[in-house]
């Protein structure tokens, strides 16, 4: 569903592939909703981290890791992942058996997070149903905070950083 590419600050001069991968995803969007075909498991995902090799070149599997819902949206973010899953924003680190959760924004945004962009502390986040959002990332507290919001919905497909205080987006 998204991927990106990330050199994390405890391996540097290393690549690394990230892909967001859905589990038990039904999509039925041509049958009346009384018909449609009910999924056996609730939709889950994971979040694969490939290394990329040079010589040969090929990816090799480091590890996945489990998550609740699909991830739509990835982006790299000072040496770690930003990862929009359903309407949270969460950092993610390497770890040695899976990616480890820094810290997390529930409710990042009201419907669902399905694009990213970020320059220095800045984070603009798109919301498929309610336009754009932008976070900060304070360090010393390991925390994500909202800090604007824009008040008209608009039905976001994707946004862009154009600089550090403008962003361009989708609708």
């Amino acid at each position: 569903l998204a991927g990106c590419v990330v050199t994390f600050n405890d391996r540097p001069g290393e690549l690394f592939l990230c892909v967001s991968v859905a589990k038990h995803l039904l999509v039925d969007s041509t049958s009346p909703p009384d018909r449609r075909a009910k999924p056996e498991k609730p939709a889950a995902g994971e979040l694969r981290l490939y290394v990329l090799n040079q010589e040969p070149r090929k990816l090799n599997l480091v590890h996945a890791t489990s998550i609740e819902k699909p991830c739509v949206a990835l982006e790299t973010f000072h040496g770690r992942i930003l990862a929009g899953i359903g309407d949270s924003l969460r950092l993610y680190e390497l770890g040695k058996k899976r990616l480890l959760k820094k810290t997390e924004y529930k409710g990042a945004v009201p419907t669902l997070l399905n694009s990213i962009s970020s320059i220095g502390d800045r984070i603009f986040v798109g919301d498929v149903q309610e336009s754009v959002t932008l976070l900060q990332y304070k360090v010393s507290e390991n925390r994500l905070m909202v800090v604007a919001d824009d008040t008209v919905p608009r039905w976001m497909t994707s946004l862009c950083m154009l600089d550090y205080h403008t962003v361009a987006g989708a609708d």
